[in-house]
């Protein structure tokens, strides 16, 4: 499987063709590959003008059925227009929308508020989170109590705070009055 999403030229996909045809290869054990490049070394950062609540409502119905299965509403409420990358800011939605079907409390309502300078997303959720709040940015970090029988990697929350550092916005996350809220800031 060559996932091609950016082209990383013909050098990647030789290193890749060289690894699997080698001669080298123990017949008993099985080999794996898998090329990574740092996201910020692949992407041609763009600046588009950016629906914010457009895209918060195109990205949640990506999860009606989830939603619906565990009775969670996701209310939107607000507007702004900003410049940004618009296929970071589909990524950077669909990791923290991804992070409410996972971990919201059945038959809760999501409140995503968007403004002119921020976006708030906030659930109920079950459990407790384990560890400072703050710490769950970055890679491989789960609040254990609050994972238990989901699965994950702990990487969807590392990569929205890589998204937030290449496009120069800031983040928050919290947890408030039984709720998990995560605050993106796109102006100063």
């Amino acid at each position: 499987v060559i996932n091609a999403d950016d082209y990383y030229g013909v050098h990647a996909f030789k290193m890749a063709y060289d690894f699997l045809t080698s001669e080298e290869k123990d017949e008993d054990v099985y080999h794996y590959m898998m090329v990574g490049y740092r996201l910020e070394n692949t992407l041609t950062i763009k600046n588009d003008n950016v629906d914010m609540a457009a895209l918060a409502r195109q990205v949640t119905d990506r999860y009606t059925g989830e939603l619906e299965n565990r009775n969670i509403e996701c209310e939107i409420a607000g507007h702004a227009e900003i410049r940004a990358d618009a296929r970071l800011m589909d990524i950077m939605l669909d990791n923290l929308i991804m992070n409410t079907v996972k971990y919201a409390s059945d038959n809760s309502i999501v409140n995503i508020d968007i403004g002119v300078g921020r976006l708030v997303i906030s659930n109920d959720m079950d459990g407790e989170i384990d560890c400072d709040p703050p710490e769950l940015w970055e890679p491989m970090k789960k609040g254990n109590s609050a994972r238990t029988g989901h699965t994950g990697n702990g990487l969807g929350l590392s990569i929205v705070k890589k998204i937030l550092d290449l496009s120069g916005f800031t983040g928050d996350i919290a947890m408030e009055d039984g709720k998990f809220v995560v605050t993106i800031i796109w102006s100063k």
